[in-house]
């Protein structure tokens, strides 16, 4: 048997039958996508490991306008974050629809934005589209080079790397030449590295190499779905509203700022309250190999559409881990089986 471990979400029409079913599913996804990580750790193959961030690009913000103009163009209140501190947000278009999550992160006169490879000419050239009449420079940082590490046993490291670093949610520390700070909230011990010198990447994974195997860049698509924490590509950009992937929960999405792109139809979902996508973290399991990949569709017995893959990530041989987003009348415990296109039944069950 195969093992897979997936994201769904629901889509549920609002009737007083489907309401009950509504609340449930909530619930349901409340405790599987929450933003603290439950009892079930998904990464665990091994207890230290550190990942190069090849699938990731920065983009770099600079200039006198450069808070002023991204604060009018993505989700985060930048007027409220302080200089020592990073934040997640949303870029969407006017439709309210997420082109890219980001990971802002305040740099000298401006700032880094950490978005997928896949979109970031879109991101770029989106923004360029709207800074004609601002005094700021956008570019690719190609000359940053990104290290995710998780580590079970902080105490096994050398602390003197990320000495300065707190545990506070959000806290960035520069020591010597690297940018250290910790992506996820409520999650210690996944940290991140951001550094432009080539030696100091080298120096720091010859010293993580005593406690930490280097593994590739799916290990952290694997982490991110153990933090719920969806990542758009170029298969999935511009498709789902920011709620829908519950970027809500991880603090992406101010509500007390000003006008920003998307905000308005942001907004109203948010007040009236009707999402009808919603994401969980589910286990399938096949009876052969089966290889899913992102923005692909599962059915159901009808071949009708009961979801679309966002994320994948495969650890060894198994578990396969993977994330979903299902569009779908059914509820989760209606989601027994699904199939892919050649009619390969999967079974689903939460995670």
């Amino acid at each position: 048997m195969n093992t897979i471990i997936i994201f769904f979400s629901q889509f549920n029409h609002y009737n007083p039958i489907t309401c009950v079913l509504a609340k449930s599913m909530t619930a349901i996804d409340k405790k599987s996508r929450s933003t603290h990580s439950d009892s079930t750790t998904i990464v665990n193959i091994l207890d230290n490991f550190m990942v190069e961030q090849t699938d990731k690009t920065l983009l770099s913000i600079t200039g006198p306008d450069a808070k002023t103009f991204l604060n009018g163009q993505i989700s985060a209140n930048l007027a409220t974050l302080p200089n020592d501190q990073h934040t997640w947000a949303v870029y969407c278009n006017r439709q309210g629809k997420m082109l890219a999550e980001l990971l802002v992160i305040p740099y000298q006169d401006g700032y880094l934005l950490q978005v997928d490879h896949s979109l970031a000419n879109l991101v770029q050239q989106t923004l360029q589209q709207y800074a004609v009449f601002s005094k700021i420079s956008i570019n690719q940082a190609l000359s940053f080079h990104s290290l995710a590490i998780h580590a079970s046993e902080l105490s096994k490291l050398d602390l003197s790397w990320f000495a300065n670093l707190t545990q506070e949610p959000g806290h960035i520390a520069k020591i010597n030449d690297i940018i250290w700070l910790r992506p996820f909230h409520h999650a210690p011990n996944y940290l991140l590295a951001l550094t432009k010198r080539t030696e100091s990447l080298t120096e720091l994974k010859q010293s993580l190499a005593k406690h930490c195997k280097q593994v590739p860049t799916h290990w952290w698509q694997a982490v991110h779905i153990q933090q719920g924490l969806a990542n758009l590509t170029q298969a999935t950009s511009g498709l789902y509203n920011p709620f829908e992937l519950h970027f809500d929960q991880h603090h992406a999405i101010a509500f007390d700022k000003g006008c920003y792109l998307g905000q308005e139809i942001i907004s109203r979902i948010h007040f009236q309250g009707k999402v009808k996508t919603h994401c969980y973290r589910v286990q399938i399991t096949a009876d052969k190999p089966v290889k899913l990949v992102i923005g692909q569709q599962l059915f159901d017995s009808s071949q009708r559409i009961t979801s679309t893959i966002i994320n994948t990530a495969t650890i060894q041989e198994q578990p396969w881990l993977q994330a979903s987003l299902i569009t779908s009348k059914l509820t989760l415990d209606q989601l027994n089986t699904c199939y892919t296109t050649n009619n390969t039944p999967l079974l689903v069950k939460a995670h």
